[in-house]
């Protein structure tokens, strides 16, 4: 076999290897729009990096036929190839959108990585649909003591906020209407230049006939933010839209406001 045949063969399974990690990424852990929301291209990268450097070229470099310890090499390049894959599909996976955490006033992706799941408190947050987040409001202890010991523990112990804290999780349909509470109507984004105006028109010709009044709150990106639809009736969560509400005109015009 010639060194560029030996290349084109590794890099062929190198990419349906890849491609079928790329599938499980796009359609199962991250679908449309988490992917863009967690900005999980930084993750994608060391993949692309092992997929097609670590593996294929390492192979065009030492590849002689007839080399003493050619065997030898060409396995130690698959291993490291096959394990650094590996950790990369893992963590990617560790990563993934878990939890859609509404807190005071916004939305938050949360992976379960980092969390304590035996600390939920309702069996109902542990069933996680195959594709897509399991919506959880969050509050603040109604006892006062207690209030008091979890913001000495945020400002002073520096433990997590209430969206990575899931003892004070609660169902989000048992909530939904206070998160609508929050909402503002979608039909204040259609002064809001003509990109998106439009976009809101299509939210609204979408949903008009089944929701009659929609409204958005702030859902908090890896890079920036995105805004949730909802119906204001409901608190039923509809659409992501790539648009940040923290910087809107309206917004800037309330500050500058006598």
């Amino acid at each position: 076999m010639s060194r560029k045949n030996a290349f084109l063969i590794h890099m062929a399974l190198s990419t349906l290897v890849l491609g079928a990690v790329f599938a499980l990424v796009l359609f199962v852990w991250y679908p449309r729009p988490y992917f863009r929301i967690v900005d999980a291209w930084y993750l994608i990268r060391i993949l692309f990096f092992v997929a097609f450097v670590a593996g294929p070229l390492l192979t065009l470099i030492v590849f002689k036929p007839g080399k003493w310890g050619l065997k030898f090499d060409l396995w130690f390049i698959a291993i490291v190839q096959v394990s650094s894959l590996a950790y990369g599909a893992v963590t990617l996976y560790q990563q993934r959108p878990y939890f859609m955490v509404f807190s005071v006033d916004r939305f938050e992706l949360i992976p379960a990585k980092n969390l304590d799941m035996s600390q939920l408190q309702y069996e109902s947050l542990k069933e996680k649909p195959w594709i897509g987040t399991v919506p959880v409001f969050a509050q603040l202890p109604e006892d006062p003591e207690e209030a008091s010991r979890f913001m000495d523990e945020v400002f002073f112990d520096g433990k997590r906020d209430l969206e990575g804290r899931p003892e004070y999780w609660h169902p989000y349909a048992d909530h939904a209407l206070d998160v609508a509470s929050k909402a503002r109507d979608i039909e204040q984004l259609l002064g809001e230049g003509e990109k998106i105006a439009d976009l809101a028109m299509q939210v609204i010709e979408r949903h008009q006939g089944s929701h009659q009044q929609l409204g958005f709150v702030p859902l908090i990106g890896r890079t920036s933010s995105f805004s949730m639809v909802l119906d204001m009736q409901t608190g039923e969560q509809l659409q992501i839209l790539e648009i940040d509400p923290y910087k809107l005109s309206i917004d800037k015009q309330a500050q500058t406001d006598p």
